[in-house]
């Protein structure tokens, strides 16, 4: 159909960029969005190239997901490359990646940061109607301040943070309290005292799960699986939490949209079938979103992260954000 706007996003961000899509149509601002305009048997890839190319604007709904997308990636490298308008709207607090920045250094920026979303939509709609010709002629950027919010801060001392540094100011204080208090302590009571911590630590089931993924091997699991035994445990980044056993079978959850004012709880079930070289592989078995299919291929590989371990996990060819064992959550690398 022909549009006027290509809608980029993470699939984890489906219910932001439907609520926009939505908002401008309302507007009579046509819009394409995957998988919506996808026609039935066509190509994926020939269809996102093909719509990028009829838009007049790319809106990318930017957010930590589509920061880390390779897809989401490739359709803006795609539309700057056409000289096609971006237009980035920014749902979560993050800095573009390089290979991002070097394209959406000076596109103008909506920041739709504070929830609810829908309250940011119309002017959204107001920026894509200053941007397109009304005469039907290539569209030209808007100089209208109200359309061109800063780019994003970088990381700076905020009152969450400072926050933070005072909590962290106070554990120290009361570390330090409490190894004065133990140091004037007689030796004997000490000693008498110590024993029953360490032996609870050492009963504790909670020790054996934190322990970091065992290195890859040949052997097979008791499902018959060879080599599965490193991806065996829980993973996790930001909301989304991964679990796999020892048969291969995993579950992915995750929510779909950070700054909606409904979020949805999504589900992919898969199973991994074969460890080669060190990647995992398999098929999707079942999910909640309808981005993803019954058999459409799953990979994961691990990397050693300082302290524990990063797992790597990739669903018909989009990379999810980097998901940390135990070890490396108390280090909070999720997701980086």
């Amino acid at each position: 159909m022909a549009h006027d706007v290509f809608i980029s996003h993470s699939h984890h961000d489906k219910t932001a960029a439907d609520a926009a899509c939505a908002a401008l149509e309302a507007r009579g601002i046509r819009c394409w969005i995957a998988p919506r305009d996808i026609d039935p048997g066509k190509d994926w890839a020939e269809s996102i190239v093909d719509a990028i190319r009829g838009a007049q604007i790319m809106l990318l709904v930017f957010s930590r997901h589509a920061n880390g997308s390779n897809q989401v990636k490739r359709e803006v490298e795609r539309a700057a490359s056409s000289g096609k308008v971006l237009l980035p709207l920014r749902i979560d607090d993050v800095v573009p990646e390089a290979s991002l920045e070097y394209y959406l250094g000076t596109p103008h920026w909506l920041d739709a940061m504070t929830p609810p979303l829908e309250a940011h939509l119309g002017r959204l709609a107001d920026a894509c109607s200053s941007l397109l010709a009304v005469d039907g002629s290539a569209p030209r950027p808007t100089s209208n301040a109200p359309f061109r919010p800063a780019p994003p801060q970088e990381r700076g001392t905020s009152p969450s943070v400072l926050l933070a540094v005072i909590g962290s100011v106070v554990a120290v204080l009361a570390v330090i309290g409490i190894v004065s208090y133990l140091l004037m302590r007689p030796v004997e009571i000490q000693t008498t005292e110590a024993a029953p911590t360490q032996k609870a630590q050492a009963d504790s089931p909670t020790s054996v799960a934190v322990a970091a993924p065992p290195p890859a091997s040949t052997t097979s699991t008791s499902a018959g699986v060879p080599g599965m035994e490193p991806f065996v445990g829980i993973w996790q980044a930001h909301t989304e939490r991964l679990v796999i056993d020892g048969a291969g079978n995993g579950h992915l959850n995750y929510k779909g949209c950070t700054a909606c004012a409904t979020q949805t709880d999504n589900r992919v079930d898969f199973t991994l079938t074969s460890v080669s070289n060190g990647i995992a592989g398999g098929n999707v078995v079942s999910s909640s979103d309808p981005y993803y299919e019954s058999g459409m291929p799953v990979s994961a590989t691990i990397t050693p992260a300082s302290p524990g371990h990063f797992l790597a996990l990739t669903v018909n060819g989009l990379l999810q954000s980097p998901l940390c064992d135990v070890a490396a959550q108390s280090t909070n690398q999720c997701g980086a």
